[in-house]
């Protein structure tokens, strides 16, 4: 797989112990709302990766999970010593994420160009904090101080604590109102190597891709193997990832933006406070993505959950890839086990049928690379030029192979066939006054138009107006439902 990552914008990381506001601040720093917060402390669990535009130039922010520095200590000895993690004595699964996120930690340090030791300036200096600056100064980057919470003037005094760290000088700030996130944006750019110059992203060719589905999916494994690390924590505990995880690649030209949610379970399980605000960040996020993946278990049967979901990407506009996932727990999945399942996908989500399927293992990698394919593949697929002659000899095509069909005893008649200028796959067929088309024949048209043009992965409108001699004259209702 010929993918690399982004590295041309500087990197800052926010590090500190848990529940100092690092996902807040993040948050107000890239200006989104890409970090959950909760009052719960360990709610950032992996890396979180937003933009921060600032003086006209791209900075790469980067969330981490709060740490526990014995903890970190071990950590960052293990891996400067090129131990691999897993020999450190056997894990409890809490302690296992624990694990993750000091795994996570010590590789945000080793690519950061800037630390931001992010402090709480209600609580002053923790001993926890002075041992935490004591291993950052180790790693020789440049440090910035930014004592959070400081939401009123008369705080300000509790600033001057932090300079006994031994770091550079705290930046009051806080993250709830936003006051100091000017200044401490301009001291993070004097702060920055001026060797390093921040390079805007190309928006135009940059695809957002939210990988869904029910916990324990495989999604976390699927982004890991897209983006050929251990970018965001893997877990055998459902509900690992809280938050939405985003990481970046480079893939055939394009810049794929990866974004990993939060497992969504059947609403009747969702627990209030974390699980459910970050269900419903994860839902949000499908009405933003240009492609929705719905990560399933191919080697098990589909459960009612995974079809819900599939019904959410079913009513969008956006482009839609599935995936059945850990296949190499399947045995002797040959050319006919391989047809059998994929009749039984497309059995199970015949509303989906314009969506590709990709059978695949994010653990061996295995068809990883085909879905990255599909992935550009589905993003061009609106970009298709079809000139008005092309869709007046399709048009007589459908009309020879199957007469239109409308309510009552009257046949429609289809004048022309027209593609919207502004929405690329909304179609238009002109009918005679009064005329409607059957349900049944809108599909056959879009079927007829996805066999002659492709158009993968994204769902195709078709809608009727009147026709006026040369004139397309005013749309008519579309009571008979558009698909």
């Amino acid at each position: 797989m010929n993918s690399k990552k982004i590295t041309s914008p500087p990197t800052v990381v926010l590090i500190g112990r848990s529940n100092v506001g690092k996902s807040t601040l993040f948050n107000r720093l890239t200006e989104s709302s890409g970090a959950f917060t909760s009052k719960t402390a360990g709610t950032t669990r992996d890396r979180n990766y937003g933009t921060a535009i600032w003086r006209g130039n791209n900075i790469t922010i980067v969330d981490t999970g709060g740490v526990d520095i014995d903890n970190l200590k071990a950590g960052l000895k293990a891996l400067t010593s090129k131990r691999v993690l897993k020999k450190i004595k056997p894990l409890q699964p809490d302690e296992a994420i624990e694990k993750g996120i000091i795994s996570q930690t010590g590789k945000a340090l080793a690519a950061a160009d800037l630390l931001v030791l992010v402090v709480d300036g209600k609580a002053g200096i923790l001993p926890s904090d002075r041992d935490l600056a004591r291993v950052i100064q180790k790693t020789n980057k440049p440090v910035l101080v930014a004592c959070n919470k400081i939401d009123k003037q008369s705080q300000r005094n509790a600033v001057a604590e932090f300079a006994s760290l031994g770091l550079d000088q705290a930046h009051p700030v806080s993250a709830a109102n936003g006051s100091g996130s000017g200044d401490l944006l301009d001291a993070i750019a004097d702060k920055l190597p001026k060797s390093i110059t921040a390079v805007s992203a190309d928006k135009a060719k940059t695809i957002t891709v939210a990988l869904i589905g029910k916990p324990n999916a495989g999604k976390s494994s699927l982004m890991n193997g897209m983006a050929n690390e251990e970018r965001v924590i893997v877990s055998e505990l459902p509900h690992t990832t809280r938050d939405a995880q985003r990481t970046t690649i480079e893939y055939q030209g394009y810049t794929i933006e990866l974004v990993d949610t939060a497992g969504i379970r059947r609403q009747a399980r969702v627990q209030a406070g974390i699980e459910g605000s970050s269900t419903k960040q994860s839902l949000g996020l499908l009405r933003s993505a240009d492609i929705s993946i719905l990560v399933t278990e191919g080697n098990i049967k589909m459960t009612k959950q995974d079809r819900q979901l599939a019904g959410l990407l079913g009513k969008g506009n956006r482009g839609v890839i599935i995936v059945a996932n850990k296949i190499d727990l399947l045995e002797n999945l040959e050319t006919e086990a391989r047809q059998k399942l994929e009749k039984y996908y497309h059995a199970e989500l015949a509303f989906l049928e314009w969506a590709p399927l990709v059978l695949l293992s994010a653990k061996t990698g295995l068809g990883v690379k085909k879905m990255l394919d599909h992935i550009i593949e589905v993003y061009e697929a609106p970009n298709k030029e079809i000139s008005p002659k092309a869709l007046e000899r399709l048009l007589k095509k459908i009309i020879k192979k199957h007469s239109p069909s409308g309510r009552g005893a009257r046949r429609p008649h289809i004048y022309t066939l027209r593609r919207d200028e502004n929405d690329l796959l909304h179609f238009y067929a002109s009918l005679g006054r009064n005329q409607q088309l059957h349900e049944s024949y809108r599909r056959f048209v879009e079927g007829q138009i996805r066999d002659t043009f492709g158009f993968i992965g994204r769902p195709i409108q078709i809608s009727t107006e009147q026709y006026k001699g040369s004139k397309i004259a005013k749309k008519l209702p579309n009571k008979g439902g558009v698909r």
